[in-house]
Protein backbone atom coordinates (compact mmCIF):
# COMPACT_ATOMS: atom_id res chain seq x y z
CA UNK A 1 0.00 0.00 0.00
CA UNK A 2 1.22 3.01 -1.00
CA UNK A 3 1.96 6.46 1.59
CA UNK A 4 -1.43 7.60 0.39
CA UNK A 5 -3.06 4.35 1.26
CA UNK A 6 -1.50 4.25 4.60
CA UNK A 7 -2.55 7.69 5.28
CA UNK A 8 -6.52 7.26 3.98
CA UNK A 9 -6.42 4.15 6.72
CA UNK A 10 -4.75 6.02 9.73
CA UNK A 11 -7.56 8.91 9.29
CA UNK A 12 -10.33 6.33 9.02
CA UNK A 13 -9.20 4.39 11.86
CA UNK A 14 -8.50 7.95 13.84
CA UNK A 15 -12.46 8.50 13.22
CA UNK A 16 -13.80 5.42 14.18
CA UNK A 17 -11.21 5.03 17.29
CA UNK A 18 -13.31 8.18 18.80
CA UNK A 19 -16.49 6.70 19.08
CA UNK A 20 -16.54 3.84 16.80
CA UNK A 21 -20.68 2.73 17.36
CA UNK A 22 -21.83 5.94 17.30
CA UNK A 23 -20.17 6.84 13.90
CA UNK A 24 -21.56 3.49 12.51
CA UNK A 25 -24.74 3.49 13.84
CA UNK A 26 -25.34 7.26 12.64
CA UNK A 27 -24.42 6.23 8.87
CA UNK A 28 -28.02 5.05 9.14
CA UNK A 29 -29.97 8.73 10.07
CA UNK A 30 -29.11 12.09 9.36
CA UNK A 31 -30.63 15.51 9.58
CA UNK A 32 -31.68 16.42 6.55
CA UNK A 33 -35.43 16.75 4.54
CA UNK A 34 -36.05 13.40 4.93
CA UNK A 35 -37.87 11.37 8.05
CA UNK A 36 -36.22 9.03 9.61
CA UNK A 37 -37.31 5.28 8.59
CA UNK A 38 -37.34 3.01 11.89
CA UNK A 39 -39.47 -0.44 11.39
CA UNK A 40 -41.35 -1.22 14.79
CA UNK A 41 -44.20 -2.98 15.56
CA UNK A 42 -46.86 -1.39 17.15
CA UNK A 43 -49.06 -2.61 20.13
CA UNK A 44 -51.95 0.41 19.01
CA UNK A 45 -51.75 3.38 17.02
CA UNK A 46 -50.95 6.45 18.40
CA UNK A 47 -52.91 9.39 17.56
CA UNK A 48 -52.03 11.56 14.58
CA UNK A 49 -51.42 15.02 15.00
CA UNK A 50 -50.84 15.34 11.18
CA UNK A 51 -51.56 14.24 7.98
CA UNK A 52 -49.20 15.99 5.69
CA UNK A 53 -46.44 18.41 5.74
CA UNK A 54 -48.74 21.38 5.54
CA UNK A 55 -50.14 20.52 9.27
CA UNK A 56 -46.52 21.27 10.38
CA UNK A 57 -45.14 24.89 11.37
CA UNK A 58 -41.93 25.13 9.35
CA UNK A 59 -39.08 23.93 9.20
CA UNK A 60 -40.75 20.80 10.82
CA UNK A 61 -42.12 17.86 8.48
CA UNK A 62 -45.20 14.82 9.11
CA UNK A 63 -43.25 12.14 9.85
CA UNK A 64 -44.13 8.60 10.75
CA UNK A 65 -42.87 8.19 14.80
CA UNK A 66 -43.70 5.89 17.40
CA UNK A 67 -46.41 4.56 15.81
CA UNK A 68 -48.16 7.81 14.71
CA UNK A 69 -47.81 10.61 12.06
CA UNK A 70 -46.62 13.93 13.99
CA UNK A 71 -45.13 17.04 13.52
CA UNK A 72 -41.27 16.24 13.55
CA UNK A 73 -38.09 18.80 13.75
CA UNK A 74 -35.47 16.74 11.74
CA UNK A 75 -32.55 18.62 13.05
CA UNK A 76 -33.75 17.54 16.91
CA UNK A 77 -32.90 14.18 18.68
CA UNK A 78 -35.89 13.41 20.56
CA UNK A 79 -33.52 10.58 22.04
CA UNK A 80 -31.26 13.59 23.50
CA UNK A 81 -34.88 15.05 24.60
CA UNK A 82 -35.62 15.78 28.56
CA UNK A 83 -38.31 13.40 30.49
CA UNK A 84 -40.63 15.61 32.93
CA UNK A 85 -43.45 13.57 34.08
CA UNK A 86 -46.56 15.03 35.48
CA UNK A 87 -49.64 12.86 37.01
CA UNK A 88 -51.67 11.64 35.20
CA UNK A 89 -54.17 8.81 34.85
CA UNK A 90 -52.47 6.82 32.09
CA UNK A 91 -52.17 3.19 32.98
CA UNK A 92 -49.47 1.56 29.89
CA UNK A 93 -45.94 1.53 30.60
CA UNK A 94 -44.05 4.21 28.33
CA UNK A 95 -40.56 3.83 27.39
CA UNK A 96 -37.90 6.66 27.58
CA UNK A 97 -34.26 6.37 26.25
CA UNK A 98 -31.42 7.57 28.54
CA UNK A 99 -28.31 8.56 27.07
CA UNK A 100 -25.59 8.13 29.65
CA UNK A 101 -27.05 4.30 30.31
CA UNK A 102 -27.28 3.64 26.43
CA UNK A 103 -30.75 2.30 27.33
CA UNK A 104 -34.15 2.25 27.57
CA UNK A 105 -36.47 2.22 31.24
CA UNK A 106 -39.89 2.99 31.82
CA UNK A 107 -41.80 5.52 32.42
CA UNK A 108 -43.51 5.10 35.98
CA UNK A 109 -47.64 4.45 35.82
CA UNK A 110 -49.78 7.31 35.81
CA UNK A 111 -47.19 9.43 35.11
CA UNK A 112 -46.96 11.19 32.19
CA UNK A 113 -44.82 13.36 29.67
CA UNK A 114 -44.58 15.35 26.62
CA UNK A 115 -41.62 14.70 25.58
CA UNK A 116 -40.62 13.19 22.14
CA UNK A 117 -38.52 10.81 24.39
CA UNK A 118 -41.56 8.73 25.10
CA UNK A 119 -42.05 5.28 23.23
CA UNK A 120 -44.49 2.82 23.04
CA UNK A 121 -42.33 -0.42 23.79
CA UNK A 122 -38.92 -0.83 24.87
CA UNK A 123 -37.75 -2.22 21.28
CA UNK A 124 -39.24 1.42 20.02
CA UNK A 125 -37.49 2.75 21.81
CA UNK A 126 -34.22 1.04 21.17
CA UNK A 127 -34.98 0.88 17.41
CA UNK A 128 -35.52 4.75 17.04
CA UNK A 129 -32.40 5.85 19.22
CA UNK A 130 -30.47 3.33 17.49
CA UNK A 131 -31.34 4.90 13.65
CA UNK A 132 -30.64 8.60 15.56
CA UNK A 133 -27.10 7.58 16.03
CA UNK A 134 -27.12 5.95 19.78
CA UNK A 135 -25.85 2.45 20.75
CA UNK A 136 -24.03 -0.46 18.84
CA UNK A 137 -25.95 -2.38 16.24
CA UNK A 138 -24.13 -6.03 16.19
CA UNK A 139 -25.00 -7.83 13.42
CA UNK A 140 -25.01 -11.81 14.42
CA UNK A 141 -25.59 -13.24 11.28
CA UNK A 142 -26.57 -12.78 7.16
CA UNK A 143 -29.22 -14.88 5.81
CA UNK A 144 -29.64 -14.48 2.20
CA UNK A 145 -28.92 -10.63 2.47
CA UNK A 146 -30.93 -9.89 5.22
CA UNK A 147 -29.26 -9.34 8.72
CA UNK A 148 -30.46 -10.32 11.97
CA UNK A 149 -29.35 -6.95 14.33
CA UNK A 150 -29.04 -7.29 17.76
CA UNK A 151 -29.31 -3.99 19.17
CA UNK A 152 -27.21 -3.74 22.51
Amino acid sequence: MGSGGCLFMMLFLLILSRDCHRNLAFLHWKPSSMCPQVKMNCGFKESNTCSSDKDCKVPNKCCRFNCAKICLDLNEDPCQATVKTRRCSHTLIRWYYKMKDNDCYPIERNRCTDSLNNFQSYHICKATCLEYGHGKPVIIFEQGGEALTVLI
